[in-house]
This record gives C-alpha cells, structure tokens and sequence, in this order.
C-alpha cells in the first residue's frame, strides 16, 4: 500500500483496519510522491493506493472516493516557493523570478516546518472532509486488478469514515457504497 504523506494517518487506519478486521498479518505501507507512486503502482510494484487522482491510462480499476480534501495556499511576505517534486515538475514558473528561492522536497513535515519558520508560498493539504467543498480534490482508494477479491470486497464495499475529532477510521460492513470504478 502506497500514500501521499498528506494522507498518511488514514493510510494507518486503513492498514490497522485490514490487520485487525480482515485478517492480514502484514502490511507494508510506503510514502511517495504522485509521480513515484503512479509510476510504481502502473508497474505492478504497488497493490493500493490512497491518492488524490486515478493513476494516468488505469480507469477501471476498483476504485472508491473515501472524502474530499483542499489544498491550502500558503503565502508570506517570504521570497520562497516551496513544492513538492510534483508541485515543481507541474509548474510552469518554477524559476522566472531571479529573486524567488525554490525547495523543492518531497517531505510534507519539512514544507510545513518551512513555511511556518521561515515563510514563503506554498501549498498544504487540509483536513479530509465527508463532503465535496469547492476547490478539493477527491481522497481515494485504488487498486490493482489483480487485488485479492476479499481485500477488494472488504475495501471498496466497506463505507470508511474519518472522525478526525478521535483520530479514528470507522466502517460499517453493513452498509456498502457505490464503487467509483
């Protein structure tokens, strides 16, 4: 299972969820870029994603949209542009500025220390939200066809809340949701 670093403490919870409620013994659970993650999971190297976007040419993967999340602009008096590798492959105006100073790094610890220590422009991601709000992008799980059929039942079957007020991931078998596949 791969993430975003944005999303890694409903990565946890999917995770502890699968050990504890589906039975698996081991999870290997890795943080990535989009790019590095899209490129792995197309390889056949990861099995599930949690992401903000369906990896290019995968449609028709299971696939299931699990909450919504913004990015927050961040913006001081500060010369900085700090980026993700993501953030800075996709950007046009990368270096126009001579006076703007660019770090790029795939840590979001290390953009969220910058930003708050020294300033700058830059984007971070908010809290999941159960509903759409204007501007955020959808969180999701996706998988590879190949994922055990039980797994993808128990996942993509299962409706997921996050209740950010315990830090918790709540489901119920019960009550299945739509498949965004």
């Amino acid at each position: 299972m791969a993430t975003l670093e944005g999303l890694s403490t409903q990565a946890c919870l999917i995770a502890k969820a699968l050990m504890e409620d589906h039975g698996l013994t081991q999870v290997f659970l890795d943080v990535f870029d989009q790019n590095d993650m899209e490129a792995k999971f197309i390889s056949g190297e990861l099995d599930l994603l949690l992401t903000s976007r369906l990896p290019a040419s995968r449609k028709g993967l299971p696939s299931k949209i699990i909450g919504h999340q913004k990015l927050e602009k961040i913006k001081t008096k500060s010369h900085y542009q700090v980026q993700s590798s993501f953030e800075y492959i996709q950007s046009k105006k990368a270096t126009k500025k001579k006076s703007q100073k660019n770090l790029i790094t795939n840590s979001l610890a290390i953009r969220r220390y910058w930003l708050s220590q020294y300033g700058g422009h830059g984007l971070i991601p908010g809290p999941i939200e159960k509903q759409e709000l204007k501007g955020s992008l959808p969180v999701m799980l996706v998988g590879q066809e190949h994922l055990h059929q039980g797994i993808v039942h128990f996942l993509f079957s299962t409706s997921f809340k996050y209740d950010q007020t315990t830090d918790t991931l709540n489901h119920d078998l019960k009550n299945s949701i739509t498949s965004n596949s």
